[in-house]
């Protein structure tokens, strides 16, 4: 007879599903039995993150789940909800209090303190809190030893006072840092100078600096390569490339041991007019038949399509040599730094079209060797650089009746808005790649985006639900709305009106909730192309490709695939076809 309760399973079997449930289902099944509390407790505590934005969660009816929000319990504010806002000062206020509710409920249950493992803070916003640090030195101090206490902004570690706990990975700031046997990992934050990195080296599983060019070699060269300190049990390392440190470059290979790392992130920089250097800096990497994670990352903005194809396929040969070399790597991650408005010069259709297939067709022959978790953190940003077929996508798109609507406001909305250009030093018309590279850049930030954290843990973090107020952009200067189209406002080189009346914009953070699950129609389109489904569409790319029977010659070994914070899980049908699921932004019908 089959088992009708979860207490009728093995101890270890009720242990592995407790690891994948959602934090609220921990917390309920907690409350049913006192067999659940502890393994549950342990669960719960284990591995934290307090950030100003809430989880995305799934809605359980997914086909397929990637628990990806079950990877930490998560201390934030409110939930968003559709049509309406939340003011950051009153997420801020909440996340102060939930802090002190942990406190208080360590220092009753002082049981719970030895299951905490790791604790994050993430995101600057909380640092502006006043009450922000005291509740955290509040927290250090009913601590003892725990793995990681990570703070990602510099400014509030600045307010934090960690010398009481025993850590396995320290952030290193301007003081030196006293020496502890049991340190692993040292992620080097604001500092220029560790005097003792001699007596850490020996015990050294993980050296992570910050992606700055200048700052990176300027450390390694001061602490490490003048010293010529070897780090015999190195497993992961970040390596900012730099054409103008070539020997420095040499030098770290040299006293890598290359045979132990498991982890690698290289971050490649722009230099105008060269090409061959990516392919250079490529070759220096010798073979790490232990990898298991890789991280790539384009270091300075790539301003062109031409300088990102190249770059593209000498990555693609790249990865070709490590998968031969590389039996256990299962991680991929590739990263673009693209325009901060998008726009690329040379982005017409065409080139469009060699890109996308790049990443959708030759992409997946390329890895079929490996089972792959794939990671494209902003690959929707860069495709958002061709303005023809953004215009296509915003005109021509997806016609389902959600997207029709939502497509037509963001129309509407580049009637009435002007970015500033900085080289022109004026307002000018916004057109679709401006407004659809924003909108991918703030879906690029739902996932991690810490330097030193690294893109190698996307999956260790569930991912954020994060808004934007449709005005705020990277480029430094807010988008301006106005009270009337502006083809009525004065001639193009002008910029000269100024509105009538005081302007109510329409477009803010809770209109923009709705806009992630149209975007995802397109991004869609690219996984069907990916995993081979697109044939037989009545928008096929080509009606000569029709084909009929399955999957069978079609191999794809990525089972997780992430583009620009939409996630999905790519699977098979009994019948060999293959399927996917867009866990977190599909609509449900």
């Amino acid at each position: 007879m089959s088992s009708k309760s979860l207490l009728d399973l093995p101890l270890g079997i009720r242990l592995k599903i407790i690891h994948y449930l959602p934090q609220q289902a921990i917390i309920n099944l907690a409350l049913t039995n006192f067999e659940f509390y502890h393994p549950c407790m342990k669960q719960l505590y284990r591995e934290i993150a307090i950030q100003p934005d809430p989880p995305l969660r799934n809605d359980n009816r997914s086909r397929e789940s990637d628990f990806q929000d079950t990877s930490k319990t998560v201390i934030y504010g409110f939930q968003h909800k559709r049509g309406k806002i939340v003011k950051a000062e009153i997420q801020e206020k909440m996340i102060v209090a939930r802090l002190k509710v942990l406190v208080q409920s360590l220092k009753v249950n002082q049981e719970l303190i030895g299951y905490i493992e790791e604790i994050y803070v993430l995101g600057d916003q909380c640092s502006k809190h006043e009450d922000i640090a005291g509740v955290l030195n509040e927290l250090i101090g009913v601590l003892e030893k725990l793995k990681r206490f990570y703070v990602g902004d510099y400014r509030l570690r600045k307010q934090l006072d960690m010398s009481c706990l025993k850590l396995e990975s320290v952030v290193v700031d301007e003081e030196d840092l006293q020496y502890d046997e049991h340190v692993e990992e040292l992620l080097i934050g604001h500092n220029e100078t560790l005097t003792n990195l001699n007596k850490f080296a020996p015990h050294l599983k993980s050296l992570i600096l910050p992606d700055d060019r200048i700052e990176y070699w300027s450390w390694m060269n001061h602490n490490l390569l003048r010293h010529k300190i070897h780090m015999p049990k190195l497993e992961r390392i970040k390596i900012v490339f730099s054409i103008e440190e070539w020997e420095l470059n040499l030098q770290l290979i040299e006293l890598i041991s290359w045979e132990n790392i498991t982890q690698l992130e290289l971050i490649i920089g722009y230099k105008e007019n060269e090409t061959d250097y990516v392919i250079d800096f490529y070759n220096l990497i010798p073979e790490c038949p232990k990898l298991i994670k890789l991280s790539i990352i384009q270091g300075d903005i790539f301003p062109t399509h031409s300088v990102n194809e190249v770059f593209d396929l000498n990555t693609f040969n790249f990865l070709t040599n490590v998968l031969s070399t590389s039996p256990k790597l299962s991680y991929l991650s590739i990263k673009h730094n693209t325009l901060q408005l998008g726009d690329f010069p040379d982005g017409v259709e065409g080139n469009y079209f060699r890109r996308w297939e790049i990443y959708m067709v030759i992409l997946p022959k390329i890895i079929n060797s490996h089972k792959l978790i794939v990671i494209l953190p902003n690959l929707l940003q860069s495709f958002a650089g061709y303005e023809q077929y953004m215009n296509h996508i915003l005109w021509n798109g997806c016609k389902c009746s959600y997207c029709e609507k939502c497509l037509g406001k963001l129309d509407k909305y580049l009637l009435y808005h002007k970015y500033f250009n900085s080289k022109l030093g004026k307002y000018r018309d916004l057109n679709a790649s401006h407004l659809f590279t924003t909108i991918a850049y703030q879906l690029n930030q739902r996932m991690v985006s810490d330097e030193l954290l690294t893109q190698l843990n996307h999956l260790a973090f569930p991912l954020k639900n994060k808004l934007w107020d449709f005005h705020w952009n990277t480029s430094g200067r807010r988008f301006r709305c106005y009270d009337i189209q502006t083809i009525d406002q004065e001639e193009y080189d002008d910029d000269t009106y100024v509105p009538q009346s005081e302007i109510e914009c329409k477009f803010d953070n809770s209109l923009y909730s709705y806009v992630p699950s149209s975007m995802a129609h397109y991004v869609d389109g690219l996984v069907q192309k990916l995993i081979n489904l697109n044939r037989g569409n009545a928008e096929a790319d080509q009606d000569e490709e029709l084909v009929d029977g399955g999957d069978v010659a079609f191999r794809l070994n990525i089972h997780k695939l992430i583009i620009n914070g939409f996630s999905y899980t790519l699977d098979k049908e009994i019948n060999g076809t293959h399927f996917y699921e867009n866990v977190y932004d599909r609509l449900i019908t």
